[in-house]
Parts: C-alpha cells; structure tokens; sequence
C-alpha cells in the first residue's frame, strides 16, 4: 500500500548511496531535455550537486542547466512534434480556446504521432531526433495547411495580411516566427517564393506556411 510507496520514495530520495544514484538519473534527463541529446558530464554533475544541495529542488537544478555559459554552448535540438506545433501557434498568437481548434490541433498532432498521453510505455515519448526525424512529412504539411485550416486551429492572419511592402511583411514574420533571428539564405527564399505573387493574400499565407517548415523553425 501507500507505506510501501514512502518508502520506495525515503529509499530514492536519503539514502546515502542510492540518492546519489537518483540525483544523476533526474540530471542526465534535465540535461538531455533542456541542453542537447549528449549532455557533457560536468553539466550532468553540477546538476545532480543541485539535486543534493537543494534537496531535490527542481528549480535549482534547472538554474544550472539554463546557465548563460551552458546554453551559450548547446547544441540545435529537434522540436519533437508537440513542441513544434505549440511554437508555431504561439509564434503566431493563436487563440486556442474553442473546442474546434482543440480538436484540430489534436488531429494534426495524431498525423505526427505525438498525441499527448498516447505512449503506452511508462517511459514516455522518445526525446531523440533519430525517432521523430523519420517523420518529415507530416511536419512539412503542417505548415502547408496552416493557411486553409487557421480557423480550425485558432489562428487570425490579419496582422499579416495588413497593407504593407514586401521587406516589411518578412519583417514581421522574422519578428514574430524567428524573434530576429531569420537567416539571410531563409529571408532570400522567402522572398523569392513571395516575389511571384506579392499582391496575393494567400501567396503571404503560404509564405507563413513555408517559414513554419523552415530548418530553423524545425530546430531551436
């Protein structure tokens, strides 16, 4: 019963030896998840002495892990599917609030196999590029039905469908999709995709659609 449970957990958590164990355990999993697949062994270990300075304190440990001189040094992750389709809304202001963008939203994650709460191992869904890599496509057609579905999903395009020039128009996407941070080879093929019909509303929709399926929006 329960007794048993508190134990399990005063057994993990004090124990001399064994909470050493555990602290290690929770470190390599914060360190995989927030800095990079191959976390170095001195980040693992700062936050494992985190764990123990602070009794298991997660927020102390996460302060290690987003440290200015660790983050300056992490390498690119790949937005599991969740994650990519989440940043894309926000990135766009969406406003999630009915139950036909809830929906919508669930399907599109369904195409991408990350359903939240569909993985029936206790282990929960893969944090590897190697496993969500494999499925490019559903991820590419997400940006591509971004455009025909915004009403399904919660999305008002009207910022960016505002009259304005070209330069101005990827500046906003820059600011809003990339937070500054578009490259120039990605501004040039924006540009050329749009060039070919700058006065066409849905010519700047599916301009949206290709920055979403962008490498650098696919990666952070």
């Amino acid at each position: 019963g329960i007794t048993d449970g508190e134990f399990v957990i005063d057994l993990v958590t004090k124990d001399p030896q064994i909470s050493q164990i555990t602290a290690r355990f929770i470190a390599k999993k914060l360190a995989r998840h927030f800095w990079g697949y191959n976390p170095p062994a001195e980040l693992v270990t700062e936050i494992a002495d985190a764990y123990a300075a602070s009794v298991g304190d997660i927020r102390a440990m996460l302060r290690v892990v987003l440290a200015e001189k660790w983050i300056a040094i992490a390498p690119p992750k790949l937005k599991r599917p969740f994650h990519y389709v989440v940043s894309s809304l926000r990135a766009l202001d969406a406003d999630v609030t009915s139950e036909d963008a809830m929906w919508g939203i669930m399907y599109i994650l369904s195409l991408m196999g990350h359903l939240p709460f569909d993985w029936a191992p206790p282990n929960g869904y893969p944090d590897a590029s190697a496993y969500w890599s494999g499925l490019i496509l559903p991820r590419w057609r997400f940006g591509a039905i971004v455009p025909l579905q915004a009403d399904y999903i919660g999305l008002n395009f009207n910022e960016y469908l505002a009259d304005m020039t070209t330069d101005a128009f990827l500046d906003l996407v820059n600011a809003k999709l990339y937070r500054g941070a578009m490259t120039d080879y990605e501004r040039a093929e924006l540009q050329q995709f749009l060039d070919a019909y700058p006065d066409w509303e849905y010519r700047k929709l599916e301009t949206i659609g290709l920055a979403l399926s962008s490498p650098s929006f696919q990666w952070y």
